[in-house]
């Protein structure tokens, strides 16, 4: 056993990579809240290349030019020709979000009362009011025809989900069904979990398959299929959002003490149910609580509640190993924040000592956290990164 390839995946033998960490815990956490801003070092120094993978971002999306006066921009297989010249990437992404809900569904919306319009409606409105507001200030005017502001939790909501629907389409990887799913009232909070995690896969350069409507009733149906490219080994990713009385159209009422609690064991171990045994598998669950951001990691409850329940499962070892690679706690939570300056996300990563199935590469966790510790990051791809 001894001489035998790690299961880490790293490509040494066992004695020459984890056999001495056999007798410490069972997994180790690593807690991370996304920076307000890039590193110093890149910002500095920096290469937007290097900018951007440090954002977890590996796939090219192509930059717009200039065509009769006009600014075209590309996105997966589509062409969006004759846009304002002076239009941001953010506010081309908008636009796009915009067009891929349809004219129906938009003008439905209108038509509808304002507490019965879907929360996505809801942060377009607010959105148009933060831009005036902000535009309009001095101090956040960059350029004669550029400025720039932090968002507040209804902005950060709406950009953050136009990065993800145009990653996924950037891949040619978001399925109608989904998109149904999206509009719908009563299914929003999960297929935008479901979005929203596969968008950071595809931003790592990884090729996306949603399963099929019908293969769910055949299969033990996780969420999709993420395959990395480079060495062509596909995980299956497993995603589930907590549902709270009050919150993103969820019916009940709001109970401020429930709020903080991580009490997702239950969809925890739904998830792992859905483990397709074949492949190497992750878990992503948001606890869907408001952002603490003054409290300190181990003093916030779901921390507690969500460390309490994990220490309960069996300890893994090289005979049996645990079914899955990895399990993420994220809290992308920015609804909550409305008209407040939108906090940045946090997630808690549980990984296993020993897993059943190697990840693509060493390097794949990696890129992975990177990925979520800057999620919610929307860089101008249009202009030049810098400090």
């Amino acid at each position: 056993m001894r001489n035998k390839p790690c299961p880490c995946g790293s490509g040494r033998k066992y004695k020459k990579c984890c056999l001495d960490k056999d007798s410490k815990p069972k997994s180790f956490n690593i807690y991370k809240v996304r920076p307000d801003s890039l590193p110093k070092p890149l910002q500095v120094h920096g290469k937007e290349q290097e900018i951007l993978v440090n954002m977890g971002i590996h796939i090219n999306y192509v930059k717009p030019v200039i065509f009769q006066g006009k600014k075209v921009w590309a996105i997966g297989n589509r062409i969006y020709h004759s846009r304002p010249p002076n239009q941001t990437f953010h506010e081309f992404i908008i636009e796009v979000l915009q067009l891929t809900l349809g004219r129906e569904w938009w003008d439905n919306q209108r038509n509808l009362a304002p507490e019965e319009r879907h929360f996505i409606m809801k942060c377009f409105l607010k959105f148009y009011e933060w831009q005036r507001r902000s535009s309009s200030l001095a101090d956040n005017k960059i350029s004669d025809h550029l400025w720039g502001a932090r968002p507040d939790g209804w902005s950060k909501s709406l950009i953050a989900l136009a990065f993800d629907v145009c990653s996924l389409q950037h891949k040619l990887s978001l399925p109608e069904h989904l998109l149904n799913r999206l509009r719908n009232r009563n299914e929003y909070q999960g297929a935008r979990y479901e979005i929203g995690i596969a968008a950071i896969f595809a931003r790592l350069g990884c090729d996306i398959e949603f399963l099929e409507e019908e293969k769910k009733l055949k299969i033990k149906h996780y969420e999709f299929i993420a395959t990395h490219r480079e060495t062509n080994v596909s995980v299956a990713v497993e995603a589930k959002s907590r549902h709270r009385p009050g919150i993103l159209h969820t019916e009940g009422v709001v109970e401020e003490e429930q709020l903080l609690k991580g009490d997702v064991h239950r969809l925890l171990n739904r998830a792992l149910k859905q483990n397709p045994n074949d492949r190497p598998f992750m878990i992503f669950i948001d606890i869907n609580s408001p952002l603490t951001p003054g409290v300190r990691p181990e003093e916030k409850q779901w921390f507690k509640d969500i460390k309490k329940f994990m220490d309960s499962y069996d300890s893994p070892s090289m005979e049996n190993p645990d079914p899955y690679n990895a399990i993420f706690f994220t809290n992308y939570s920015y609804h909550y924040q409305t008209e407040r300056e939108a906090d940045p996300g946090e997630y808690l990563c549980i990984i296993p000592r020993h897993s059943k199935f190697p990840l693509p590469s060493p390097d794949f966790l990696s890129m992975l956290t990177r990925a979520l510790n800057h999620y919610g990051s929307v860089p101008d791809l249009d202009t030049e990164l810098r400090a």
